[in-house]
């Protein structure tokens, strides 16, 4: 590996890298959760000890950060370039497009599931009710990526999280705005906040807001660029922080599993993370690219990875027995299907302009 010699900015390749650490991250949380997790009773744990491998993946609960941590900071970029092209600009406008942006992706695998459910035991109407009325709007509710925030049924549990990525959609630029007031203030109120108004630290809401606001003031501030520039001066300070940094998110992690205080310790932790990435990660031939191409596909990978281990194909997936094993096959499943909606994307959107190209507008004189 070579050291850095220049400063550069956290890339876009940085962040789908940094996405494919937190996929993995993912798949290991909702494959070895608990022993209760069906298809567990398949496992050999010839490794580690199933009690040890079930706390590293309640540990990789910290997905959720880094997503919502890369969010944040691609965010900030965008609204910061949008807003000094248009310092009117219209957060809320802004907000709507990103939104309706962020659910093609998901509107794809919806409409697919919904199709598909005709012809699996999980259909419609064992999800979303008997009732034609109450399918429709529990549908609807779901297709729109709210279920989670109307406590309402969805076809794949692990979609929740569109409800917390729309409310972040419209929360984040309002929290740039903040930030560029207060800049590193707003880390203590962001910690105290929750806790003066009696909020619950450990639910969604509140626990990704420290993650949030971290991701907002790195890209504000440039930090990245600016370690990156200090240690391009310095070797051994660069090569010191590959274990230090390795040690810092352990640390981290360890401390979320330990402490009831979990969105406390996941923003430094994602921190750590992200330098590792950016410093040394990003610079490792092969394990860079695999992550890469991991991270791009990130949003299909996250749609689709539990319909496959949970409800269509668990026996499967857990078939392959030794967890290194199911977690390798997970990942080649779900890429492959990615590769197959990427495709089925593509084919669409070509039909639509066919579409379109024979029905021109008529200009009336």
């Amino acid at each position: 590996m070579e050291h850095a010699t220049s400063s550069r900015p956290f890339s876009k390749t940085d962040t789908n890298i940094l996405k494919g650490i937190a996929i993995l991250m993912m798949y290991l949380h909702h494959l070895f959760y608990s022993a209760d997790t069906p298809g567990m009773e398949l496992v050999n744990f010839w490794l580690l000890p199933e009690k040890r491998v079930i706390a590293i993946a309640q540990m990789c609960k910290l997905c959720v950060a880094t997503f919502v941590f890369l969010t944040a900071y691609g965010t900030t970029l965008s609204f910061g370039k949008r807003l000094s092209q248009q310092p009117e600009m219209d957060c809320f406008r802004y907000s709507l497009r990103r939104y309706f942006s962020m659910m093609t992706g998901f509107w794809l695998v919806f409409v697919d599931c919904q199709l598909v459910s005709f012809f699996t035991e999980r259909t419609r109407a064992s999800i979303y009710g008997k009732k034609l009325v109450e399918r429709c709007y529990y549908t609807v509710i779901d297709g729109f990526g709210l279920a989670k925030a109307f406590g309402t049924p969805t076809y794949n549990a692990t979609w929740w999280y569109m409800s917390l990525a729309a409310l972040l959609v419209f929360l984040v630029p309002p929290l740039i705005l903040l930030a560029k007031r207060l800049r590193w203030s707003l880390i203590p109120l962001t910690i105290l906040i929750p806790r003066l108004f009696g909020g619950k630290p450990s639910s969604n809401g509140w626990r990704y807001l420290l993650p949030v606001v971290l991701g907002i003031l790195l890209a504000q501030e440039g930090v990245f660029e600016q370690i990156g520039l200090a240690l391009s001066r310095n070797k051994s300070a660069w090569l010191a922080a590959f274990p230090v940094l390795s040690a810092g998110a352990l640390f981290f992690m360890l401390c979320v599993r330990r402490f009831k205080q979990p969105g406390l310790f996941e923003a430094p932790a994602v921190l750590c993370l992200a330098l590792l990435v950016y410093l040394h990660l990003s610079r490792v031939p092969l394990l860079n690219k695999g992550l890469e191409l991991l991270g791009e596909h990130s949003m299909n990978l996250f749609l689709t990875h539990t319909l496959i281990k949970a409800y269509f194909l668990n026996h499967f997936s857990y078939g392959f027995a030794y967890p290194e094993l199911i977690l390798l096959v997970l990942v080649a499943d779900t890429l492959v299907l990615s590769f197959l909606l990427n495709a089925e994307k593509r084919l669409i959107t070509k039909g639509f302009q066919a579409l379109l190209a024979h029905h021109p507008h008529t200009h009336h004189p």
